[in-house]
């Protein structure tokens, strides 16, 4: 259906512009064009890449053996004996850790190396997991699980020294990095520890690349020979057709080329005029009623909440809309600002609303940045959504629960930090309570077939709400979370247990945790 509506709507009118072009054009230049290139591309990819790869093997050679000899420097330094008495997280004030680090650092400094250096043991019951025992930063994390690629598990049972090909850094933006790992012989066990030296081949990478584009760039004048008379040929015909060309494609292409570059900055006030008679003209039609769609998304998405936008998203791409929802697993978070009643009845109406969308300006974008979606806005309360997804083998694809602890911690701390900013504006003070809950809950469209919204209900996110309004309960950052939100959390917060109590709706206790003040400070501007 939408393929046939696509197909009636283009209009051509007398000769397509391919036509007009390819008669003139592509025909004769293409044909003399297609066999240069197809040989030249042969003859230097042959030459360029036979050269790389042999160079390129070599140097990591070369930079392999450097950093495992480098690598095993340093792990020579270690005493075995005073390495095997550290564990735990609290040995970093043993002296056996001090001195153990004191060496690594000394060496590094006498080379002048800016990469961390740290030592790894084997769990011996369990070979998957690999604690952090040594490292030269200033921040010990002894005794944290590390996820060790398998090359490395020949180093910890076999005692072989090793290091990796070329590999991308996640935490270096995607640079390129090698590594060497250097057994340490454990006492009392057939394991080893290993030494690990991670070191930056991006710098050397370059330099190579630079000297392959180089050699690329001698061999496509070597290539020129081959080519000079069909460049001739190419000259003398563009000449001939360039003036058509300009004014049958360059100038058209111009035209919409700056056009769509303004729309894209959101200038929807432009109109394109092309009256050429041919595709350039459909162009420009097709792209001004693009453009007058813009403008009525762009009004109407001002009074859409996410969730609505989203099944307007979904209508536009032509997937039915009905009322029907299904259970999800959606961690639900609801905030209130403490005394909005009192507020808004002791100061202007005018200063409330323009405090309140202050409020909401600086707050409600952040639900976005973490994955969530608002679900509505009840006077000054706050209801948003953060839906766990999983692959087809129910592995984790985004964890709600993480994310709307992350943005409360966030919301929370950009209050703190607006706070002055509305005082010194002659706003009234906020605060705000928070209470999270996950659970299963239904997410569909409620209403009738020709008005319908899209929301989150059921026991899970009623129970949220109640969470929220135990919030003025809390000691410190007045964020609660459940006992579900907390087993469903894979990250590491901080909180405290705050209370055990049935609340409306419940014939059982509930357990209620509060996120602790120190957690704001991550989120501090």
């Amino acid at each position: 259906m939408h393929k046939n509506q696509l197909e009636n709507n283009i209009i051509v009118r007398d000769k397509t512009l391919f036509e007009k072009i390819s008669k003139r054009v592509f025909t004769p230049v293409g044909l003399l064009f297609l066999v240069s290139i197809i040989c030249i591309a042969f003859f230097e990819s042959y030459v360029y890449q036979k050269n790389d790869k042999e160079i390129l093997k070599q140097l990591k050679y070369n930079l392999g053996t450097q950093l495992l000899t480098l690598a095993k420097v340093f792990a020579l330094s270690i005493d075995p004996l005073d390495h095997a008495e550290i564990f735990s997280a609290g040995d970093y004030k043993l002296k056996e850790f001090q001195k153990t680090r004191d060496s690594l650092r000394k060496i590094q400094k006498e080379i002048d190396l800016k990469q961390e250096i740290y030592t790894l043991r084997m769990d011996e019951d369990d070979h998957d997991k690999v604690q952090f025992i040594v490292m030269t930063g200033e921040k010990p994390y002894i005794g944290r699980v590390y996820s060790h690629p398998k090359s490395m598990n020949q180093v910890f049972l076999k005692g072989e020294a090793i290091y990796t090909d070329v590999y991308l850094s996640s935490s270096d933006e995607h640079k390129r990095w090698m590594s060497a790992f250097v057994p340490i012989k454990e006492p009392d066990t057939d394991l080893f520890a290993v030494l690990e030296l991670d070191f930056s081949v991006e710098e050397v990478f370059e330099k190579h690349d630079k000297e392959m584009a180089y050699l690329r760039v001698v061999l496509i004048v070597r290539s020129l020979f081959f080519i000079i008379l069909f460049l001739i040929i190419y000259f003398l015909v563009s000449r001939i057709l360039r003036k058509g060309i300009d004014l049958l494609v360059d100038k058209p292409l111009n035209v919409v080329g700056k056009f769509v570059h303004l729309v894209g900055e959101g200038n929807l006030d432009e109109k394109l005029n092309i009256k050429s008679g041919d595709e350039f003209e459909v162009l420009s039609n097709s792209l001004n009623h693009m453009v007058i769609g813009l403008k009525a998304k762009r009004a109407m998405s001002r009074f859409l909440t996410d969730m609505t936008l989203k099944e307007v998203d979904e209508i536009s791409q032509g997937k039915e809309q009905s009322l029907s929802g299904k259970k999800q697993l959606v961690t639900t978070l609801f905030s209130d600002i403490r005394g909005f009643t009192t507020i808004s009845e002791s100061i202007e109406p005018s200063l409330v609303v323009d405090a309140l969308n202050y409020y909401f300006e600086n707050v409600i974008p952040i639900i976005e940045n973490h994955g969530g979606s608002l679900d509505k806005i009840i006077g000054d309360a706050v209801m948003a959504v953060f839906v766990t997804t999983h692959d087809d083998d129910k592995n984790i694809l985004f964890n709600g629960a993480d994310a709307a602890v992350k943005a409360s911690l966030e919301m929370q701390q950009k209050l703190h930090d607006i706070r002055k900013e509305m005082i010194k504006k002659g706003m009234p003070e906020f605060y705000v309570g928070y209470g999270l809950n996950t659970g299963e809950a239904i997410v569909g469209n409620v209403g009738t077939e020709k008005v319908m919204s899209r929301t989150v209900f059921g026991d899970s996110v009623n129970l949220a709400a109640r969470v929220e309004s135990l919030s003025k309960e809390g000691k410190g950052s007045k964020i609660l979370i459940t006992e579900y939100t907390k087993k469903e959390m894979s990250v590491k917060i901080d909180h405290s247990f705050l209370m055990e109590t049935t609340v409306k709706g419940k014939s059982y206790p509930v357990k209620i945790y509060e996120l602790d003040e120190s957690e704001l400070e991550k989120y501090k501007v």
